[in-house]
């Protein structure tokens, strides 16, 4: 009971100012904790906000890729269908195509749904055309290159061959099957017109995604741009029937060219 007494009666003789100076340094402990807890805080939220903002910056970056590559890929198609028709080169992948080959996953992966509608319209046009132009590209190639070695070989026969008949009709088979070259481009022409005016859509759909405007002028720009490239493959293709004295059907006067 004594050392109780004898403890109370020191703490009761302690000074009032060094009272004051504990106090005040217990003060001052509890706000420089305060202070750094709320520094730390701070510092979490800081470095929280910036991982967002990387990997927000990440997404777009990786979207902006993709989507760019969507209008190539596009753009690739039109090619694609170009290169069926010269019929004197081997048909292989378009270079673009091949190049991209990932894009239609990837787009339906990070593409909104207009640009994944308006993509899918380009792919399904660009799959069906080419599942009914490539089988007639060989039948006309194979067709041009018969018909060729038939003209030798009769320039060169007897009239009294006994094959001479035979032959001639082959030849005048032959000759019909090549006469749907003008039926064959008109089909490849369509095809490209219409991915040409696909393109449209595509393109303002993603420019949306990306938030960069499109406005009356920019619009009227690329209608203009397409019209151009489809006028100028349709010289080209009147130019390449004109050669073996053909030109296109008038519009809606094409034959099937799958036949």
């Amino acid at each position: 009971m004594s050392l109780v007494c004898a403890g109370a009666e020191y703490f009761f003789e302690v000074p009032d100012v060094v009272w004051s100076g504990v106090l005040a340094s217990l003060i001052t402990l509890t706000g420089v904790w305060l202070a750094n807890k709320n520094s730390r805080t701070q510092l979490l939220d800081q470095q929280a906000h910036a991982t967002a903002e990387k990997n927000r910056e990440r997404q777009m970056l990786l979207r902006r890729e993709v989507l760019l590559d969507a209008v190539a890929w596009a753009h690739g198609t039109v090619v694609s269908i170009g290169n069926v028709m010269l019929l004197g080169r081997e048909l292989r992948e378009t270079a673009e195509l091949k190049a991209l080959g990932a894009t239609p996953s990837r787009v339906v992966v990070t593409g909104g749904a207009d640009t994944n509608k308006h993509f899918a319209a380009i792919l399904l046009t660009h799959s069906n055309a080419l599942s009914r132009l490539t089988p007639a590209r060989g039948k006309l190639v194979e067709a041009q290159r018969r018909m060729n070695e038939l003209g030798g070989i009769l320039s060169r026969m007897s009239k009294s061959d006994p094959r001479l008949g035979e032959l001639r009709l082959e030849h005048e088979a032959v000759t019909d099957a090549v006469a749907l070259f003008p039926a064959f481009y008109q089909g490849a022409f369509n095809t490209i017109r219409q991915l040409e005016r696909l393109q449209v859509p595509l393109i303002l759909a993603i420019r949306k995604e990306l938030d960069i405007p499109s406005d009356d002028a920019f619009i009227a720009a690329i209608e203009k741009v397409g019209e151009q490239q489809v006028s100028a493959i349709e010289a080209m293709i009147n130019n390449m029937l004109a050669e073996i004295g053909m030109k296109l059907p008038e519009q809606g006067d094409a034959t099937s060219y799958s036949r």
